[in-house]
C-alpha cells in the first residue's frame, strides 16, 4: 500500500539539527491535516525526539535520515544512521541525566523496534491514528497506556516517567509485548530478524 503522506530528509549531526528534525516532523504532520490532538502531537515529537537525538549521539559517520509517512491507519516515524549495534535500554537510574529515552518511546509509541540494515540499523516508532472523530477522545483504539496532558512536553514526559517508575517498581521486567512490524521496504533493504526495543 503506498503512503498517504511522505517525508524524508537528512539531519545535520548536532544537538541543534536533532532539535530541528523534530521540530520539522511535527510541522509537516501538522500540514498534513491528520486529526490528531495536541497531547498526540507532544507524544510524537517526544518520540521522534529520542530515536533523532539516539542517531545523532552514536553515530560518528554517515548519515542519519528521518522518514515519516501515514500508511494506512498508522503514522511511522523512522531514523536510519549507519551505526550496526542496535539500541539496547540501560538499566534505570533515576538520578542519571540519559537513559530514560527508549522507556519514553515504549511508553508513548503502540509499537517500536529497530531492524538491522545493509548500512546500519533502522529505529522506528508506529502510532495508531484515531478512525473517526468519536476514536479520537480517550485514546479508544490506541495501544499507549494512557492519555497524557495536552500541549506540554515536559509534562508529558514526566508523567511517562512517572508510568516507567511504576512499572519497574512492580515487576522485575521492563519489558512491553508489542505487535512485530509490518513493512514496505524492498525486500533487498529488509533485515532478516527484526528487534523489538523492549
Amino acid at each position: 500500500m503506498a503512503a498517504h503522506h511522505q517525508l524524508a530528509f537528512t539531519v545535520a549531526h548536532s544537538a541543534a539539527g536533532a532539535q530541528q528534525a523534530r521540530h520539522r516532523v511535527v510541522a509537516r504532520i501538522r500540514s498534513w491535516g491528520i486529526r490528531l490532538d495536541e497531547e498526540a502531537l507532544d507524544g510524537i515529537e517526544l518520540v521522534a525526539g529520542e530515536l533523532i537525538a539516539n542517531a545523532v549521539r552514536h553515530t560518528t559517520s554517515g548519515p542519519v535520515t528521518v522518514s515519516v509517512y501515514q500508511e494506512g491507519p498508522v503514522l511511522v516515524v523512522e531514523v536510519h544512521d549507519a551505526a550496526k549495534e542496535l539500541p539496547r535500554p540501560e538499566a534505570l537510574s533515576w538520578s542519571a541525566e540519559s537513559g530514560r529515552g527508549l522507556y519514553l518511546v515504549s511508553v508513548l509509541a503502540d509499537r517500536h523496534g529497530a531492524d538491522p540494515t545493509a548500512t546500519g540499523k533502522r529505529c522506528w516508532a508506529e502510532f495508531d491514528l484515531p478512525s473517526s472523530p468519536s476514536s479520537q477522545r480517550a485514546g479508544q483504539g490506541s495501544g499507549r497506556d494512557q492519555r497524557l496532558p495536552s500541549g506540554r512536553v515536559g509534562e508529558v514526559a514526566d508523567r511517562a516517567a512517572t508510568k516507567i517508575r511504576t512499572s519497574a517498581a512492580s515487576s522485575s521486567s521492563h519489558t512491553r509485548t508489542r505487535a512485530r512490524r509490518r513493512t514496505s521496504v524492498a525486500a533487498a533493504d529488509r533485515p532478516c530478524t527484526g528487534h523489538l526495543i523492549n
